[in-house]
């Protein structure tokens, strides 16, 4: 949980201040993305390790890398 909040945290006071520059995004909604991305590595996280064979940790550090990045570009 301690990892989880740090994070949270890191999302909400590092990477989000410059998404809200760019997308007027409210300070309520930037703490709910902070907790939907958390969550969405921990998940990713979870099921690297659970596969198998298991993408090395170069290979998961690109695709997050990737995900983050590209966002979900829904259509």
């Amino acid at each position: 949980m301690q990892i989880r909040e740090k994070m949270a945290s890191f999302f909400q006071t590092k990477m989000l201040p410059e998404l809200q520059t760019t997308t007027d995004m409210d300070q309520l909604t930037s703490e709910y993305t902070a907790r939907f991305y958390t969550s969405a590595i921990f998940g990713v996280l979870q099921h690297w390790l659970q596969k198998t064979p298991r993408q090395t940790p170069e290979e998961m550090s690109q695709i997050l890398r990737t995900i983050l990045v590209n966002g979900l570009a829904i259509k």
